[in-house]
């Protein structure tokens, strides 16, 4: 039987239209019993290939398609196709190398040369390709001999079955050259894809490119008989196909441990270590020191059992190089936080006795991933612990990840490949979320839609994985070829794929909070501090947590964690990885938070409904706070192993329904058999399930309205609605009486869903009370917001995620403007109104009803004259009811006849709302994302939920939002460390958390203002210090802010010799960019008049010889606003130069203009959020005309201000 031994995948990207699982599965059902894949100068879809064959039943021939230089060391010299396929793994290895060599030859592609085919040709078969090959090259004869002298028996000839003059002439001159094969170079699967290839291409139908449109999977009957239509006997050819995929025998190994060697006895190391921790944290001496004995040994059992020895000691060793070389690391983070053994080893830094964390969420042999430690350091030393690991370990690269096309890309690059115009691509995409969305009437969209279809999925680029690098002992390309991306070389598979194989990957993540703490310490002259010794139970610190002072403390500074900060009543660091804890979504929505601190508190006591639950809960009140809380529950009271617990855990995270049942039964039954009863079970397994966030119900608060087009005096919020239709006597009370009987005669109506990629009219079919829980307010950039729990489902591209899944920074849908009215959807399409229209039964009155019309006032004269009725409800023309034409398949183009309806304007909408294009925002609203700017905690608040007309369970809130524990221990400290550190180095503290945020002003501001409340004097930047400088002077402590925060001045440093007088400083730096001269002027990094400065630098930046001498002219310069222009902040009082009188600071206000964002309404109307400052706090107002208009940034103003909207404002003047 025939085997395609040259076959392209999606993986030669920009030449082959091809996925894998559709590949291998044709070639199945022709019956082939190898296929080979060979891609363009790349090896990275060989392990998807590889799997795929083994899971469909196909021999694997693993191969590429290289490109040969005729002179290597010549850039753009001549190069020629040549296929290569490995016969066994010595051949696989020695194509990798191949591949290496060519990337590492890179120049335009990726190319070989025959000294590296002399050097890495055993295991190989190589074949002379297409028409491309050496075979057309001039020295032909000279290019065969010498590939016949490096492979012998392992080269063959290939012919082609293409219909194409030069495939035709080549078939015929090369066909007894050697040992010749049949291959057919394939580029897409089917013939239908034949069109498809060219369009994802980009093809031109007069491209010569794949012309003969035959580059696809062929029967062995169809090649015999294109063959022989030639007058070519394959016979022969056929075989040494066979005889190929007989040599080729490549068994790719999976499993196993390919990691680098630290030791030869791992186990003794890792004893040694743990000793050497026993006695550097006094185990010892804890009452509980058999405990910690009994836990490391089992620790070290299993360790050692799953052959994970080795792998602590190179953690260890690499964390043990941060500690001596000062790089900056985490506490630790994740799973392994739970081990004693990292702890003990100082992996990790804190006690998971201690903190009552579970080893089995790390490692267990029932666990069917390998474990992962994620090591945390700082972000510009990073790189510094990667060299460190390659001198010590071997090579070190980065991973590729693979990038496919999604759904509005496909339909942006099908509209293109159909020629259909950018705008029309851009706003058809705009509306989607899914092709499968696509509204799609005409031929043409229907073309269209289907091509985006094919489209979708496809491989479009590679790129760089973000913290994932490869550590690899041995020659690296025993098991991957390493290409080039861009700048960088990195593995050309896919990490996982790697990790299967057994091959060492680490994450080596860089974090901010690390830099800032590193940058305290420096600031402060303590660079020896270990901030794991810090006082975990400070008295000063805690004081200032119960003050509520959190600000810039990493995790804890927003309004809702410092409210928990105040009532948890902060002691130490303990309480403070309980307020981390707390401030998850699963605690806060499911209520338990609540119930924490009013036990906390002493509100309320704690009981116990089974008692045996009090040793796991006692330390958290008898409440569910930790993810390890519940696999101890599992053990203790359903008598799981801690591999089966693991596995639950697992299972609860995923909040996965159908898979969460089943688990929750087996508790409960577990439970019972062990001696609980079952409502014991069922409520401990109710309070797991919500401690997950898992709600059937996503709610959403209850001041929430919904969008919608109904005659209510005004919008009525979900929770008046609910009460209307359930409460006749509130109702009564609250004047809605009549929407009362309304509501429980017709519903509550109309909202609005997404429909067909756009936002239209639904009907909603009921309100639900869901009781009081923790509401967050959802901020998006251009203002829009809602407030609902944190198992509330948002749309978007990627499908619904719940809001604790949603973080900031991501996409959410909302509503945009209305849909343009198209001609095809126009409820009256002008241009096909009637002038001079006949009378009925007048010659030539059927030729005009077949032509366009053109005026809606001479339509009005047909009905007329005519008598036309309604041809839905019969009305006839009364003189004062309008009518319109109506185009019954939605194309006004097609002014036939039998497409046009006269209709009355009432029935008219009605066939509208059928066809999908409501009045309602005319055919609805442009469906569009918003990044998500803020998530805060709210409080307490009574919430429902809306159930919307099947199958649209979306809706929109007047907002404009569509809305459909390792980790607290460690962040707890960390947020202990930061928050210390502002205690006892307040100044140096303040500098590095400005420094950080230096080019974000409005937070640059924000911090600035916080550290002046601590106390700390604010400075001008000067020449001396590039960044924030902390010092002390006779009045307390001081920053001085450096050069990165003055905008413009970039990454320009001056020596310390710089003159700080200003004319001696211009004179020296005269070539630096005068911007960036003029914002050291106007930051006041220089003494005296800035004005006549600014004007000095125009003065000597002017190149003219006419200029004359320097002379100042003054003028109204205004130093504190020219300040914050460049700074965010300005010195001294910035209404000092203001004519203040009327400000009250009660409604009256008196702010400094730093941004103004426009948008408009949900009604189009113009409105913008305008962030503020006065000389304490920086603010975002609202305001609700185009008066924002005349805000001008860093202009004084005085404004009247209610609930942070503008209603009046005007520009401060001169005092």
């Amino acid at each position: 039987m025939f085997s395609n031994l040259h076959q392209h995948t999606d993986y030669s990207l920009h030449d082959a239209f091809c996925t894998i699982p559709d590949l291998v599965g044709r070639a199945k059902d022709l019956g082939y019993p190898a296929l080979a894949i060979t891609d363009h100068g790349t090896c990275t879809g060989i392990i998807d290939f590889y799997q795929e064959c083994k899971k469909q039943g196909v021999k694997p021939i693993l191969g590429c398609e290289f490109y040969l230089a005729s002179e290597i060391t010549v850039n753009g010299c001549d190069t020629y196709h040549l296929v290569i396929l490995a016969k066994d793994i010595k051949g696989y290895r020695n194509m990798m190398k191949l591949d290496t060599y060519a990337h590492e030859h890179f120049y335009r592609k990726p190319r070989i040369s025959f000294e590296a085919l002399e050097q890495y040709h055993e295991g190989l078969v190589c074949t002379t390709a297409c028409v491309a090959g050496p075979l057309s090259a001039e020295n032909a004869d000279e290019m065969y001999s010498r590939l016949l002298s490096i492979f012998g028996d392992d080269l063959y000839v290939e012919i082609q079955p293409h219909n194409f003059p030069e495939q035709l002439e080549y078939n015929k001159k090369w066909e007894n050259l050697g040992k010749t094969i049949v291959t057919l170079d394939s580029h897409y699967v089917n013939k239908e894809d034949i069109p498809v290839h060219k369009m994802w291409l980009g093809l031109g139908d007069d491209s010569q490119y794949y012309v003969s449109d035959d580059y696809y999977l062929q029967s062995e009957e169809d090649i015999v008989k294109w063959f022989k239509s030639n007058s070519m006997d394959i016979t022969k050819a056929l075989e040494n196909v066979q005889e190929i995929v007989d040599k080729c025998n490549v068994e790719i190994e999976f499993g196993g441990q390919h990691y680098p060697v630290f030791c030869d006895d791992p186990a003794t190391y890792v004893k040694k270590r743990c000793n050497e921790g026993f006695k550097r944290l006094g185990i010892s001496k804890l009452p509980n020191s058999n405990q910690y004995i009994k836990q490391v040994r089992h620790e070290f059992d299993v360790l050692n059992k799953l052959n994970y020895l080795n792998y602590f000691c190179i953690i260890d060793d690499m964390l043990k190089h941060c500690r001596e070389s000062g790089i900056p690391m985490g506490l630790g983070r994740g799973s392994v936080v739970g081990s004693l053994t990292a702890y003990l080893m100082g992996i990790t830094q804190l006690d998971p006795i201690k903190y009552n964390l579970v080893f089995e969420r790390f490692a267990n042999p029932e666990r069917v991933t390998p474990a992962d430690i994620d090591s945390d350091v700082s972000t510009p030393r990073r790189q510094e612990l990667i060299e460190y690991i390659k001198s010590k370990y071997g090579e070190v690269y980065q991973a590729r990840t693979i990038n496919y096309i999604q759904d509005k890309s496909a339909i942006q690059r099908a509209g293109e490949a159909l020629g259909i115009e950018p705008k029309i691509r851009i706003a058809k995409s705009k509306n989607i979320v899914n092709v499968e969305d696509m509204v799609a009437k005409t031929k043409e969209e229907k073309e269209w839609k289907e091509l985006a279809l094919k489209f979708k999925g496809h491989i479009i680029s590679y790129g760089c994985h973000a913290s994932a690098v490869l550590v690899c002992p041995e020659d690296v390309t025993n098991w991957t070829a390493i290409e080039k991306q861009k700048d960088n070389m990195v593995v050309c598979h896919d990490f996982h794929q790697l990790e299967a194989q057994g091959l060492l990957k680490l994450d080596i993540l860089g974090l901010e909070t690390l830099d800032i703490i590193e940058k305290t310490k420096h600031r402060a002259g303590i660079d020896s501090l270990n901030i794991a010794n810090i006082p975990i139970d400070d008295k000063d610190t805690a004081e200032m947590l119960r003050r509520g002072n959190t600000a810039g403390c990493f995790q804890i500074e927003s309004n809702v964690m410092t409210g928990i900060v105040l009532r948890m009543g902060i002691k130490n660091v303990e309480d403070l990885s309980s307020v981390v804890a707390l401030g998850r979504p699963g605690p806060l929505d499911s209520g338990m938070a609540e119930t924490f601190l009013r036990r906390r508190n002493h509100q309320e006591p704690t009981i116990y409904d089974i008692p045996d639950l009090e040793p796991i809960l006692k330390d958290t009140e008898g409440v569910i706070v930790y993810q390890e809380q519940i696999m101890q529950i599992a053990q203790k009271i359903c008598g799981y192993s801690l591999g089966e617990a693991d596995n639950l855990r697992r299972i609860i995270g995923r909040k996965v329904k159908d898979e969460m049942q089943p688990v929750i039964a087996d508790m409960i039954k577990r439970g019972v058999q062990r001696g609980y009863t079952e409502k014991q079970m069922k409520d401990l397994t109710d309070n797991i399930v919500t401690f997950a966030s898992y709600g059937f119900n996503h709610c959403l608060s209850g001041e929430t309205t919904l969008y919608r087009n109904i005659n209510e005096r005004k919008p009525l919020t979900l929770e008046e609605m609910y009460k209307t239709k359930t409460d006749k006597k509130w109702a009564k009370e609250n004047k809605h009486l009549s929407l009362w009987e309304k509501y429980n005669r017709y519903g509550y109506g109309y909202g609005l869903s997404i429909i067909d990629g756009k936002i239209k009219r639904n009907k909603i079919v009921d309100i639900f009370y869901s009781g009081k829980n923790y509401v967050y307010e959802v901020r998006t950039e251009s203002g829009k917001y809602v407030k609902c729990t944190a198992n509330h489902k948002f749309p978007t591209r990627n499908g619904k995620k719940m809001l604790k899944d949603l973080k900031v920074g991501e996409l959410v849908y909302i509503k945009g403007d209305r849909v343009k009215v198209s001609h095809d959807y126009r409820l009256t399409n002008r241009e096909c109104i009637a002038d001079n229209i006949p009378k009925k039964g007048q010659k030539g009155f059927q030729e005009k009803m077949d032509s366009n019309w053109y005026l809606f006032e001479e339509a009005k004269k047909v009905a007329i004259y005519n008598q036309y009725p309604c041809a839905v409800c019969g009305k006839s023309y009364d003189g004062e009811t309008r009518f319109e034409m109506h185009h019954k398949n939605g194309d006004r183009k097609d002014n036939s006849p039998e497409n046009l309806e006269w209709l009355c304007t009432s029935c008219h909408k009605k066939e509208h709302y059928k066809m999908g294009r409501t009045r309602q925002g005319g055919n609805g609203y442009e469906l569009e994302e918003d990044k998500i700017v803020s998530i805060k905690l709210i409080g307490m608040e009574s919430v429902y939920d809306i159930e919307m007309e099947h199958p649209y369970h979306t809706v929109l809130v007047n907002n404009g939002i569509i809305v459909s524990n390792s980790h607290s221990a460690a962040y707890g400290m960390t947020a202990w460390v930061t928050a210390y550190l502002k205690c006892h180095y307040p100044a140096a503290f303040w500098a590095s958390v400005i420094d950080s945020n230096c080019k974000d002003k409005g937070k640059l501001a924000g911090y600035v203002m916080e550290a002046k409340k601590d106390g700390i004097k604010i400075l001008p930047p000067t020449l001396k210090h590039k960044n924030c400088f902390s010092d002390y002077d006779e009045d307390g402590p001081t920053i001085t802010l450096g050069l990165n925060c003055i905008a413009g001045v970039g990454k320009n440093e001056f020596p310390k010799d710089a003159p700080t007088e200003f004319k001696q400083f211009i004179e020296r730096f005269i070539s630096v960019n005068k911007t960036c001269l003029s914002n050291l002027v106007k930051a006041g990094v220089f003494k005296g008049n800035r004005e006549e400065m600014l004007q000095f630098i125009e003065w000597a930046k002017d190149k003219r010889k006419s200029k004359g001498l320097f002379k100042y002219t003054q003028g109204s310069y205004n130093e504190q606003e020219e300040e914050s222009k460049v700074l965010g902040v300005s010195f001294g009082n910035i209404f000092q130069n203001y004519n203040m009188s009327l400000v009250n600071n009660v409604t009256i206000f008196g702010y400094e203009v730093l941004d103004v964002k426009a948008r408009k309404t949900k009604t189009g109307k113009p409105m913008a959020f305008v962030k503020v400052r006065d000389n304490d706090y920086v603010k975002d107002l609202v305001i609700f005309n185009d008066k924002y208009k005349q805000f001008e940034k860093h202009k004084v103003y005085i404004m009247k201000v209610k609930n942070n909207r503008i209603f009046e404002f005007m520009e401060a003047k001169q005092a």
